[in-house]
């Protein structure tokens, strides 16, 4: 990660859940920004490439398709 140019990430908790954070992560000897850039790797990595199969499911529970509402399910509600 050296080579890579690097970005701030500001993100706001509730201050005690913060300091429950820093003091678990020292606990564990580790760094918050470290479990953080871990998580957010995780969750690219999980649905950068989604199966098409699952994203058609989430887009007809939403109904929503190809990016406009499904109409036949808005007339299905009614």
């Amino acid at each position: 990660m050296a080579d890579k140019k690097t970005v701030r990430l500001g993100v706001n908790l509730p201050e005690d859940l913060r300091d429950r954070f820093k003091k678990i992560s020292i606990l564990n000897d580790t760094e918050m920004g470290a479990l953080v850039r871990e998580w957010i790797e995780e969750y690219v990595s999980s649905y950068e490439n989604p199966r098409p199969q699952k994203k058609r499911i989430r887009r007809k529970k939403a109904g929503v398709e190809n990016g406009e509402e499904n109409t036949k399910t808005k007339d299905s509600e009614k």
